[in-house]
Order: C-alpha cells, then sequence, then structure tokens
C-alpha cells in the first residue's frame, strides 16, 4: 500500500519560530493587503517580477488561501506564485518551483494545478519533497483528463463534489484520486481596488479545502505518523465508485442554492430588497415576492452579486465574515439580509 502522506526528517532544518502549520501555496499569488499577516514568505518565478513580488494579479491564489482559512486559522502561508494573471505555467517552472521547496521548511503544499503531461523529473522531486516529510497536495483537472502531480503516488490528489460542510470529505488511499472534497461555491473579497466579491469552487477548491482539513488535524496535535489513519477515521466514505464521482461544475442558477427564510429583521430586509430594486429595475412589491428564490436563476449576474455584497458592507458599515458567505446562505434576497 502506497502512503502519500511521509513522515517529517530532519533533511530540511526548520527555520520557524512559530508552532503553526506551513502551507506552501503554488498558485498565482496572494493579496499581501488583505492577508498579510498569513504570510511568512514567498518568491516567484514569472519572469520580469522580482523574486520579491508574490502579490496575486489573477485572484485564484487568494481565494485558495481564503478557503484554507475557513477550515482553520492556525496557519501560516509560504507563497509561490508560479502561474501568471492567465492562471498559466509551464511544467520547467512547475518543477523549478518544486524543487526550490526541497530547501523551505514548509508542512503541506498546495498545488490547486494540473498538467495533463507526465514528467519523470517533476515525480522524482515530488517523492524527494514526500521523503522529507511534506504533504503534497494536488488537483484533478475539471476536465478529467490526466492530472499531474495529483496521479503520483506520493502526492495526494483531490477531486470535487457537493458536500453539505466544507469539512465532509471521502478518503482511500489505493484510489488514483485518494480524496474527494468540498467543491460547493463560495464568496470572498476579490483582489480589485473596489473588493467586490467573487466566486471560488471547482476542483481548485475542493484541494484548498482538503490542504486545510489536513492542516486542521496537524494543528490539533494529530501526528505526522498518525496522520492517515486520521483522514481515513475521520473520512464520511472510505468506499466509492470512482466512475460515478459528479464531476459537473455547480451552476448558480441550480434549484440547490434555494434557501428558505430566515429570522431577519425588516430594517435588514428592506435594505437588500431597496438594492435589488436598483440592481434589477423591479418594485418593492416584485422583490418581495422572490424575496426566497435564487438570485441567479432571476437573471443576477455574478458581477452584480459580488457588487452587492460590496454595496451592503458599505451600508452596514463593517466588512462580513466571509465564513458566513456561500451560495447555500446567501443566495436569496433573505439569506442576503441575513448577514446584516
Amino acid at each position: 500500500m502506497q502512503t502519500c502522506i511521509g513522515i517529517k526528517k530532519s533533511g530540511v532544518p526548520s527555520t520557524r519560530l512559530h508552532k503553526k502549520v506551513c502551507i506552501a501555496i503554488m498558485d498565482t499569488g496572494i493579496c499581501i493587503k488583505t492577508l498579510e499577516r498569513y504570510v511568512s514568505a514567498g518568491t516567484t518565478f514569472l519572469p520580469n517580477y522580482p523574486c520579491s513580488n508574490f502579490e496575486d494579479d489573477h485572484r485564484h491564489g487568494t481565494c485558495c488561501a481564503y478557503t484554507i482559512l475557513r477550515i482553520t486559522r492556525d496557519v501560516t502561508f509560504y507563497i509561490v506564485k508560479i502561474l501568471n494573471s492567465t492562471k498559466r505555467a509551464s511544467s520547467a517552472k512547475l518543477l523549478e518551483a518544486l524543487e526550490h521547496l526541497l530547501d523551505i521548511d514548509v508542512d503541506i503544499i498546495l498545488m490547486s494545478l494540473a498538467t495533463p503531461n507526465f514528467n519523470s523529473e517533476m515525480q522524482n522531486v515530488c517523492k524527494q519533497l514526500h521523503e522529507q516529510g511534506k504533504i503534497l497536495v494536488a488537483a484533478q483537472r475539471n476536465d478529467c483528463l490526466r492530472s499531474y502531480p495529483a496521479e503520483f503516488p506520493m502526492v495526494l490528489g483531490v477531486s470535487g463534489r457537493l458536500f453539505e460542510s466544507a469539512e465532509h470529505y471521502w478518503f482511500n488511499e489505493d484510489y488514483l484520486f485518494q480524496a474527494i472534497s468540498d467543491k460547493t461555491p463560495i464568496w470572498v473579497p476579490g483582489i480589485e481596488n473596489n473588493h467586490y466579491y467573487v466566486p471560488f469552487y471547482a476542483n481548485s477548491k475542493a484541494t484548498a479545502v482538503f490542504a486545510g482539513i489536513l492542516a486542521k488535524f496537524l494543528s490539533n496535535g494529530t501526528p505526522p505518523k498518525a496522520l492517515t489513519n486520521c483522514i481515513i477515521k475521520h473520512a464520511a466514505k472510505n468506499i466509492w465508485d470512482p466512475d460515478c464521482v459528479d464531476n459537473e461544475n455547480p451552476s448558480f442558477h441550480s434549484q440547490k442554492w434555494e434557501t428558505k427564510e430566515k429570522p431577519i429583521s425588516m430594517k435588514a430586509l428592506e435594505c437588500v430588497m431597496e438594492l435589488i430594486c436598483c440592481e434589477m429595475g423591479l418594485t418593492k412589491a416584485e422583490v418581495n415576492a422572490i424575496k426566497n428564490e435564487n438570485l441567479f436563476k432571476l437573471g443576477f449576474t455574478v458581477r452584480q452579486y459580488g457588487k452587492l455584497l460590496h454595496d451592503l458592507e458599505s451600508i452596514v458599515g463593517s466588512d462580513f465574515s466571509f465564513h458566513d458567505i456561500n451560495a447555500q446562505s446567501v443566495g436569496t434576497v433573505c439569506g442576503l439580509a441575513s448577514l446584516i
């Protein structure tokens, strides 16, 4: 049986003064302005960027970080900016970044990315990282093509499906993609100056969720050598048909996102209804009639919704807890009013 979780060895001396779990996020960078307190260090492998510039100019890496923070705050991030503003990178750069991490003291390496091309050099470096006791977590491609590094035997490959809770997952270390984690859409602050909220979902989100789950187990005192058994024990399911996993990305127009009316104040409801009236050109009576229906199904766009969340924050005078913002809880007028 191939275990994907190694035992921490002394090959890389620890230079960290803290005891928090350190996750290397190999992605588009991170929004320093909002998440600096969680960042221990970082570097970039993009041409024409100084190595100290790992600011996110896409948002994907920042979304990964926010996703992990929904699971546990007891972490720090080492940022490896490898994907450009269109979320692309060469296999050569990915290999170079992985080799760099051989000399960096991290516990988990998160790769919400994949290439369909097998690379024996990359596999060898992943093996070396695994032998150092680093836990490598990588995403299956959303199009279900061959996915590397996720398919390497020393890497935890993650696919996604919809779960009722972000901390529900399936796990079997003998499967090609050992973990099935939650890909339900969430909303996180964007990186643009307007800070409109943006959605994050699919296998990238599921992989970040699973990295957060692993970090939480470690933060709670699970010894690395007991981590595999711990993951198996807490999994909602250990046996499933890999061919029957739902690989469709969730639709914001789906009935799944409709919510029942919640206890909310009339003042909060009036506030949300007024914004919806302006945005959709409806009367208050018309908005009241649809207050428990899916806004996306009624024609709301992702950008409109992100702006609406931002406008509500401005009215309230404080930021929402991003833990409260997901498709199920705030996909309706009443759901939005419950935030206030």
